[in-house]
């Protein structure tokens, strides 16, 4: 474990522990049995073959997401104590934990399922997160139902957001400094300890649940984007890695326009990078060079 990594999981017990009515959360408990089974929607998806052509004459930008896992750290509602079995509790977007849900086909071909591309069986462990996303889908008739058949939860939570602050001023000022070694560093560091509170038995924060429902809220927030765009009429060319967004690069200039002229666009753009959960334009093709890429 790297110094960056052990200093910033230091700093979220030392500095920034996330208190509830006084008292420091349980860094370590007992993880449930399910914590291992939990599916996190991944996806490398682009748009299929056989639906209605797309004008491409202007270009094709990939978008790469600016610090969304800090984003996510920031707004996402963690168990601030253990996580105990309450079978039988309906599902419930305010309350964080695991649930064992009924997973449904996914039948809107231009946009990746909210749950990935990976295969799911019939029932599945999700975290709060990602059943919220499918909660909102079902109100909106495009996710059949949420079947709970089993949970594992806890109504006392709490948010890593000053932990998430003190490494976005520190991510900030190694932005402005110019310097990209910094920059790679706090990167690296927040990612790592993310991933270490997730699996080190030995780490001084094991939280399992903690690490996972920041990378589902991260995926819940892609995808909400990618599908605020498509209500938005800007199509989705592709995404992969849970960090990137592919469309077309007029779509990408109405949205810079738009927040120009005061608008919200579904895909924000910030080519400085200092917005969390912005993007920046990663890489910019031309129709044939998309092709050949979308072919391979």
């Amino acid at each position: 474990m790297t110094l960056m990594v052990l200093r910033a999981l230091d700093r979220l017990i030392d500095t920034t522990p996330p208190r509830l009515r006084g008292r420091d959360p349980y860094w370590r408990p007992t993880p449930p049995p399910c914590s291992k089974s939990v599916r996190e929607p991944a996806w490398s998806w682009r748009r299929p073959n056989g639906l209605e052509p797309l004008d491409l004459t202007g270009g094709v930008t990939v978008l790469d997401a600016n610090a969304a896992y800090l984003a996510a750290a920031s707004t996402v509602e963690v168990a601030h104590g253990r996580l105990i079995n309450t079978k039988g509790r309906e599902f419930d977007p305010r309350v964080p934990g695991y649930w064992h849900v009924e997973i449904f086909p996914w039948l809107v071909p231009d946009i990746v399922s909210p749950l990935g591309t990976a295969k799911y069986p019939d029932l599945a462990w999700l975290t709060t997160p990602t059943v919220a996303l499918l909660a909102r889908l079902v109100d909106d008739g495009y996710w059949p139902e949420i079947h709970v058949t089993d949970s594992w939860t806890s109504v006392d939570r709490c948010r890593l957001r000053h932990w998430s602050e003190m490494i976005s001023g520190i991510r900030r000022e190694a932005l402005l400094s110019g310097d990209r070694d910094a920059v790679e560093s706090v990167k690296l560091a927040y990612s790592q300890a993310i991933t270490t509170m997730g699996i080190d038995k030995k780490s001084m924060i094991h939280r399992p649940d903690w690490s996972q429902h920041i990378r589902t809220q991260h995926a819940a927030n892609m995808w909400r984007k990618m599908w605020s765009a498509r209500g938005s009429g800007l199509p989705v060319l592709g995404s992969s890695a849970v960090d990137e967004i592919v469309t077309t690069s007029s779509a990408v200039r109405w949205c810079l326009d738009n927040a120009a002229k005061g608008g919200r666009p579904p895909l924000r753009i910030d080519p400085t990078g200092l917005a969390l959960g912005s993007f920046k334009v990663k890489k910019t093709l031309n129709a044939e060079e998309w092709s050949a890429r979308e072919s391979g």
